[in-house]
């Protein structure tokens, strides 16, 4: 345990972690305190994973899309960004580390 009180011993992936989580398992492990526990782990990993896809989709779509009407509308992935955000933020302000970006 560290001074805090934070174990400094690295979370390993549960074994049913689903694929596309796994590398940011890896990312962010190294970031966030293993005191985050397995699941707050991978709550976190799916929150980024939600986080850059809509980013992508906003990124190749711009932020006005048409709808099936034919009405310029927000694209719908800035919800699921600022959902995404603030729950890596909620993760993150409890449990990151110092110097752990990502």
């Amino acid at each position: 345990m560290s001074r805090a009180g934070r174990s400094t011993q690295a979370l390993e992936p549960p074994a049913g972690l689903a694929e596309r989580l796994r590398p940011l398992w890896a990312e962010l492990a190294a970031a966030v305190s293993p005191n985050i526990g397995p699941a707050g782990l991978e709550a976190l990993a799916a929150a980024l994973y939600l986080l850059r896809g809509a980013q992508s989709a906003i990124e190749k779509d711009g932020l006005i899309v048409v709808d099936a009407k034919g009405t310029a509308v927000a694209h719908p992935a800035i919800q699921i960004e600022r959902l995404a955000g603030d729950e890596i933020r909620r993760w993150t302000e409890k449990y990151g580390q110092a110097g752990g970006a990502f």
